[in-house]
């Protein structure tokens, strides 16, 4: 019985570490292009956008709603995505918000990704002051640990 408390604690430790050094990343945009609506001249016109930063990591425990283990958030640390499950397995994330609206994916062996917007706010509101706009970055990440 002595033996069996001794391997299940060492499990348990073993798990736990595992859990820890799980592989995070800060992502960087290095070009990102899209549209933007220009209020001189009263129509949408392509523009260049501020690169971003991200964190690629486990998630956290108040963010884990179903199998994903993997999220995207950003440099305040707010999810934006959760992100596909087998990253482990095979170094390929896709993320994305609930309706497939904003994708970020990543490949672990390149250290590249790209990020999308498909621009929901445009199409579906025509709001001129749209946060949700068209757009594609493209960077690389870095591990952090």
């Amino acid at each position: 019985m002595k033996m069996i408390k001794y391997t299940l604690s060492c499990l348990v430790c073993s798990f736990s570490l595992f859990a820890h050094s799980a592989e995070s990343y800060i992502c960087t945009e290095t070009a990102g292009t899209g549209f933007t609506y220009d209020k001189n001249e009263g129509k949408w016109v392509q523009a260049r956008f501020k690169p971003s930063q991200f964190l690629f990591k486990p998630l956290e425990k108040k963010d884990i709603k179903n199998d994903r283990a993997y999220g995207l958030y950003d440099v305040k640390r707010n999810l934006l995505f959760s992100c596909e499950y087998w990253f482990q397995d095979i170094g390929i994330a896709k993320c994305a918000d609930t309706g497939n609206n904003n994708l970020f994916n990543f490949n672990r062996d390149a250290n590249r990704f790209t990020r999308t917007s498909t621009g929901s706010d445009y199409i579906l509101k025509y709001d001129l002051s749209a946060q949700d706009v068209p757009y594609t970055g493209i960077g690389s990440c870095i591990r952090t640990d």
